[in-house]
């Protein structure tokens, strides 16, 4: 990974680094009809990707991808050519972040190639975790998030609720900081549904 992403760095004009791109686009196998079905769509991306994650009888892991657009195959062939072949721990160990040097594009289409870099590699560690999953005899799919309000308790179920429930206890802190401020220059607030949840949890003790 790191002698890749230190030839992109090399090319400083990220017109140059589009051109590289293609070229990956030129050596990535396109995928049977078959395997293009929505079981095996990226979902998330604008344009439709495709997927497939096999584990070989050696322990590691191999990638199979597609789409109709030239850039977004450079950007699944690119991904592919440095995780192919690797360990299962190695793959869950890789970080969005870890590739945003690359900075592929131009300024109008930059948030959709982000998104492509994204969703690809989160979609293969997922389905990398589903095989882990699947191996030692659990579902291979995550419960569907719901949190479990009882008198006494609240319990979650899946990641994404736990990482909602932690916003039902506030910093208290927060909170006073935030109630002396809203008295201070008489401004009232009102929660959207859709607002980020620590925001929504300091809000609601805020009274």
């Amino acid at each position: 990974l790191n002698k890749i992403l230190a030839e992109f760095k090399a090319l400083e004009d990220p017109r140059d680094r589009v051109i590289r791109i293609l070229d990956y686009s030129s050596l990535l196998p396109p995928l049977p009809q078959s395997e293009r079905i929505t079981l095996n769509r990226v979902m998330g991306c604008t344009a439709q990707v495709w997927l497939i994650v096999e584990l070989g009888c050696d322990g590691r892991m191999y990638f199979g991808a597609d789409n109709d657009s030239e850039i977004t195959r450079g950007f699944c062939s690119f991904l592919i050519s440095f995780l192919n072949g690797s360990f299962l721990e190695e793959v869950l160990k890789v970080k969005t972040e870890d590739l945003s040097s690359i900075n592929v594009g131009v300024a109008s289409g930059a948030n959709s190639k982000a998104n492509t870099w994204h969703n690809l590699l989160i979609s293969m560690q997922k389905r990398i975790q589903a095989i882990l999953a699947k191996n030692s005899g659990k579902s291979p799919v995550e419960p569907f998030p719901s949190l479990l309000i009882t008198a006494e308790d609240i319990s979650t179920q899946g990641s994404f609720a736990e990482a909602q429930a932690k916003y039902l206890s506030p910093d208290a802190s927060k909170v006073a900081e935030l109630v002396d401020a809203l008295k201070e220059k008489q401004i009232g607030v009102v929660a959207h549904f859709y607002m980020d949840p620590e925001v929504q949890g300091v809000l609601v003790a805020a009274k």
